[in-house]
């Protein structure tokens, strides 16, 4: 499942969450996006949530394969 995550507001702490949450769960994709195991896609939406939530961060998800 390819989704296309998006931190605001835009910071070095909002990019260092985002990769480290990378690491675990995903690849990014070739023309961006993060590709997700279908299987694991909303633990790894929620794990995502959890580490934004304490930092005030919002995030916005779009799916390219349905743009």
């Amino acid at each position: 499942m390819l989704i296309a995550f998006e931190l605001e507001p835009d910071s070095i702490e909002a990019t260092r969450i985002l990769a480290e949450w990378q690491a675990v769960w995903g690849q990014e994709a070739p023309g961006g996006g993060i590709e997700l195991k279908p299987a694991e896609s909303l633990s790894a939406m929620l794990d995502l949530k959890s580490r934004c939530h304490d930092q005030g961060l919002t995030i916005n998800a779009s799916f390219p394969d349905n743009l």
